[in-house]
């Protein structure tokens, strides 16, 4: 997005998602380096219960970092993509 559109940095809303055996402050700290994002712009980490009891096999699994970015424009930019792609056949 970046790359491809003028972002306003603040609109960036980050969520990372784990297993419950996992150390979050780890998984925080490594999506913050990848992402560029402030660490004002994550909301809490959310565990998934379902792992609650359950040993991780991937020892090296970084969860999964969701990004939201808040603008109406772009969302609808975006949603013009499959229906162009859709009209031209492809």
């Amino acid at each position: 997005m970046r790359k491809c559109y003028t972002i306003d940095e603040k609109k960036f809303r980050c969520t990372v998602l784990c297993r419950a055996d996992q150390d979050t402050k780890a998984l925080e700290k490594f999506w913050l380096k990848i992402t560029k994002i402030p660490s004002s712009q994550f909301y809490k980490t959310r565990m998934d219960p379902r792992t609650a009891g359950k040993p991780s096999r991937k020892l090296d699994y970084k969860g999964v970092c969701v990004i939201d970015y808040f603008s109406a424009d772009i969302f609808l930019d975006l949603m013009q993509i499959p229906k162009t792609i859709h009209q031209m056949g492809l």
